[in-house]
């Protein structure tokens, strides 16, 4: 897990008006950090050459969808590895699939599409009954819709991850999920300019952020803290 990496301020006029992390969930995920140029271009070969034991040819699709840089050919194997799904029904490779779509439309901008796919996804962990894969995509969906503007439906999707991770709360990684979900909740409510909303949810963030001792993490919530108290127009 990249802790922290994508902690960013480029779409807001200010550094203390940014959210703490607009793609946490996504750096949770890990798939947009392992992109490794030179791993897809050796996977390419061996999948164009036709060099796999057909068995494997699921596993070769996903490892690209994942690996691959490129937001197209991320599209293209992922929609492969779902056509060839047609003809079984494996939901981890269902879930791969519509994650890494996401990924590729988030990152041409294309926000609808992002979240329609990463709700698909969401749809394929809820089938594993892996709740925590459920939160990551609901956690996705809200920070594309606070992207968009949407607070309000973003909200309600933080609020749906964040009642997931609370029940099945197990790992100091779990904690962290909770820590920055509750801080992107009590940020929303703050440009919603509800402040005493936002300072319930930024206080419990802070709190759990000490517990783990994310000094980085403490700086945003403190950021935001002001922001409230001292909003910047």
């Amino acid at each position: 897990m990249v802790k922290n990496q994508n902690i960013q301020s480029i779409r807001f006029s200010s550094f203390s008006k940014s959210l703490l992390t607009v793609t946490f969930f996504l750096s949770i995920i890990g798939s947009l950090f392992s992109q490794d140029q030179r791993l897809a271009d050796s996977l390419e070969i061996v999948y164009v050459n036709g060099d796999y034991e057909e068995e494997k040819k699921l596993e070769l699709l996903r490892q690209l969808a994942i690996n691959h840089p490129v937001s197209e050919a991320k599209i293209k194997y992922s929609n492969e590895l779902l056509a060839l799904l047609k003809e079984t029904d494996s939901s981890k490779y269902y879930y791969a699939a519509y994650l890494e779509k996401g990924n590729a439309y988030h990152a041409q901008g294309e926000l609808p599409l992002a979240i329609e796919n990463y709700l698909n996804a969401g749809d394929m962990a809820l089938r594993n009954r892996d709740s925590i894969k459920l939160a990551m995509m609901y956690g996705s969906v809200a920070n594309i819709y606070h992207e968009m503007g949407n607070v309000k439906t973003g909200i309600t999707f933080y609020k749906k991850s964040i009642a997931i991770i609370k029940n099945n709360l197990k790992k100091k990684r779990d904690t962290i999920q909770l820590a920055y979900s509750i801080e992107n909740l009590g940020y929303n409510y703050s440009i919603l300019h509800k402040p005493d909303s936002a300072l319930i949810y930024l206080n419990q963030s802070g709190v759990l952020l000490r517990q783990i001792n994310d000094t980085i993490g403490l700086a945003y919530n403190q950021l935001n803290m002001g922001t409230v108290y001292a909003p910047v127009s």
